[in-house]
């Protein structure tokens, strides 16, 4: 007698949620002061250290007007005026606001023979934690603008003053940083933030060319191999470049002896390593590493639609965005602050201020 046998049901096929996605954050610290004296020479108003008091109060009402105007970010263009980026709210809550700052780029597409231009506006997700004492601002690390989010944070900057301006306040945003061995960073980045290793180069000097290099004779040995090939080429200093194979990362170890002896050979004589990380960006023997951290896209699209979640966090229920906010101002306790590089032109800001169309198009800065 044959048993009934039940049908399976294939679940195979059914529609799976969407993989959850972490967004890389380049964290930043900003403080809010009086107009620097040595820009501003107009006498302070009467009021001015009340308005200092409330300072974050106003910086924050800034986006509370139901249509806020957008920032006047202005994107610098080299020989000519600079160009309004699109920039809008996506939310503000808890004395948080969550900014879309878009950048603006040219597309080249062909429709049969004809090439044409159509523009492009890809997007950077900016988050201000304007909460008491806090005063941190994220910048997405995105190849909208080049993965640079110190360039962000430079036309916020100038933006935020020109609206502070009327009220004698100024921001000054500055990256949060701090001092780590070579080794140290490597097994953060690749470890911690599972960071790809993209390239390496090792910049080395001649031997025989250079006095007082700590070496000993085996290692001096390698640097003249690569110092031949250099001179056989006519070149000057040598560097040695290994890039990944086949997007594979590369496997940087300090485990590999004579990887930690070449390491060791570039710390002690001030030779430069450069590590090329997927995420992070370039990281050089000695520099400072910047405070980031991984964002999931799903804390960020709950609190655009002001779902609130149940995570209890220091004693109040919070939304997950603001507990990953919360995380990134205790790890980041103890980093320095350093002020953002001022790449931007003044005379650039100052054209476009004078121009109408700049204004129209931004909102107004009032």
């Amino acid at each position: 007698m044959k048993h009934a046998t039940t049908k399976k049901e294939d679940t195979s096929k059914k529609d799976k949620p969407a993989k959850a996605k972490n967004l890389y954050f380049m964290v930043y610290k900003y403080i809010l002061r009086p107009k620097s004296q040595q820009r501003f020479t107009e006498e302070a108003p009467p009021d001015l250290e009340a308005k200092l008091s409330d300072a974050q109060n106003i910086f924050y009402g800034l986006f509370l007007k139901e249509a806020a105007p957008a920032l006047p970010i202005i994107q610098p263009k080299r020989g000519g005026i600079g160009e309004c980026l699109p920039n809008r709210v996506l939310m503000k809550a808890d004395e948080v606001v969550l900014l879309d700052v878009s950048n603006v780029k040219t597309l080249k597409v062909w429709e049969g023979h004809d090439e044409k231009e159509v523009a492009s506006h890809p997007g950077c997700y900016v988050i201000i934690d304007n909460r008491a004492d806090v005063a941190q601002m994220l910048v997405e690390r995105t190849a909208s603008f080049s993965n640079n989010t110190d360039a962000v944070a430079a036309v916020l900057q100038e933006a935020i003053n020109l609206k502070l301006a009327p009220y004698g306040l100024e921001i000054e945003i500055r990256n949060k940083m701090r001092s780590v061995s070579f080794w140290q960073m490597v097994h953060r980045r690749t470890g911690h933030y599972l960071d790809a290793v993209k390239s390496v180069t090792f910049h080395l000097s001649h031997p025989d060319k250079v006095a007082g290099i700590d070496a000993d004779e085996q290692a001096k040995n390698r640097l003249r191999v690569l110092a031949y090939y250099s001179a056989m080429l006519h070149g000057g200093k040598a560097s040695l470049l290994v890039e990944r194979q086949d997007d594979q990362p590369l496997h940087l170890d300090q485990a590999m002896e004579d990887m930690a002896e070449l390491v060791s050979l570039c710390s002690k004589n001030a030779f430069t390593i450069e590590v090329q990380f997927e995420k992070y960006g370039v990281y050089r023997f000695g520099d400072q590493e910047k405070a980031c951290l991984l964002i999931p896209d799903r804390a960020l699209q709950e609190f655009s639609a002001s779902e609130k979640g149940d995570n209890l966090f220091d004693g109040y229920y919070s939304t997950p965005l603001l507990t990953q906010l919360d995380i990134a101002r205790k790890i980041t306790e103890g980093y320095e602050e350093i002020s953002i590089n001022k790449r931007r032109k003044k005379s650039n800001s100052e054209q476009l201020q004078a121009s109408p169309s700049f204004w129209a198009a931004a909102g107004g800065a009032q």
